[in-house]
């Protein structure tokens, strides 16, 4: 019995810190330097439809503007605007979403990028994201670097990553809510008749 209630009190105690841990778990703050020569400036995505100038740290928190749902295995399409010092053809772009709600952007959840000269002609890019089916369900980041300069998405992307940051651009966080998909008109089972007259 007193084994019993020991391992029952230790499984109490693991869980609690794992708890605990994934409650004070917190998202890295980017920054980036002279955000005014390239930023965002609009957002459309889902549900999502936010038009911003930039903050002087290079990064803004928009965690609390919340996507309508987002099915597993669903595609849907991310608009981006901006401005950039160079003129339209100049801005760059990297998108990363945290597809196993773990708090942390990793390489893998790099979902799409633009560091090419003439990839836009008026600053804007159109971004179909599809919802992986392996992605953990719940509201999860969606963080957006836009760079005046093409070349410094790149820069970012290779020797920075999604915690820092460079020259000429912003950083916007959103929060997506991904949800699995529900079966057609309720239906869980299909019984074959029955003939009453047997």
């Amino acid at each position: 019995m007193k084994t019993y209630f020991k391992l029952l009190s230790f499984l109490a105690f693991a869980l609690f810190v794992l708890t605990s841990r994934d409650a004070s778990a917190q998202y890295c703050t980017p920054y980036a330097y002279y955000p005014q020569y390239g930023y965002l400036s609009r957002v459309i995505f889902n549900g999502i439809d936010n038009s911003s100038t930039y903050n002087s740290s290079g990064y803004s928190n928009y965690s609390n503007i919340v996507s309508s749902p987002c099915v597993l295995g669903q595609t849907y399409q991310l608009q981006l605007r901006g401005y950039s010092l160079w003129g339209g053809y100049y801005p760059g772009y990297l998108l990363y979403i945290d597809w196993n709600r773990n708090n942390v952007f990793e390489s893998s959840e790099l979902v799409s990028y633009s560091w090419d000269y003439g990839m836009t002609s008026d600053g804007s890019f159109t971004v179909n994201v599809t919802i992986p089916m392996s992605a953990a369900k719940g509201q999860t980041r969606m963080r957006i670097l836009y760079s005046g300069y093409y070349w410094y998405a790149w820069y970012v992307y290779y020797y920075y990553g999604p915690c820092s940051g460079y020259y000429y651009m912003e950083w916007e966080d959103y929060t997506i809510n991904i949800v699995a998909k529900q079966n057609d008109a309720g239906i869980v089972d299909i019984v074959s008749p029955v003939d009453k007259f047997d």
